[in-house]
């Protein structure tokens, strides 16, 4: 058995061991925190529900919507994925700040908390720099718009069919 060559071998590693298995059961009980995903099956024990109504981003670049198509699925991921994680993101430092500020005020040190640690400085400006760059990349040409827009979709049968017309989103426009 293992525990027992690992316990004649070295009593110090033993405990190392033993301790170290012991501190993630406590934690995953305690907290219900995964630290193993590779031990716990509760991440991949649900059946995943699609929702019936998804939400996509769209892109125009020089007012022309790129046909994806000619992209490798990385690229497109890339393409459109930017700008969702960042939307995302401006709600999610908000959160963050939110929860650690509720959880430090408990144990009294809620006062050193500033919202400079927990949300980024990266504005719209800043990122549509960024995103320009990126997309430059992808399409090989010169970019003087990028407009960005957010469109409903709902799931019939086997056809996705779009909901209305796309709704620009204001925070997200070159130049």
């Amino acid at each position: 058995m293992f525990l027992k060559k690992l316990y004649e071998h070295s009593k110090f590693l033993f405990v190392v061991f033993i301790s170290f298995i012991l501190s993630f059961i406590f934690l995953n009980y305690k907290w219900g925190v995964v630290a193993t995903p590779i031990y716990q099956y509760g991440m991949f024990s649900g059946t995943a529900h699609l929702k019936d109504t998804l939400t996509m981003m769209e892109i125009n670049i020089n007012g022309v919507s790129p046909d994806m198509s000619q992209y490798s699925f990385i690229s497109k991921d890339k393409m459109l994925v930017m700008p969702e994680k960042y939307l995302l993101s401006l709600y999610q430092n908000a959160a963050v700040q939110a929860t650690m500020q509720s959880i430090f005020s408990k144990i009294g040190i809620g006062n050193w908390m500033h919202g400079s640690k927990f949300i980024s400085d990266v504005n719209s400006k800043t990122f549509m720099l960024w995103y320009q760059h990126q997309l430059q990349y992808f399409v090989k040409a010169n970019i003087d718009s990028i407009q960005i827009n957010q469109r409903k979709l709902l799931w019939n049968g086997s056809k996705i069919v779009p909901l209305g017309l796309p709704q620009k989103i204001s925070t997200l426009a070159y130049p």
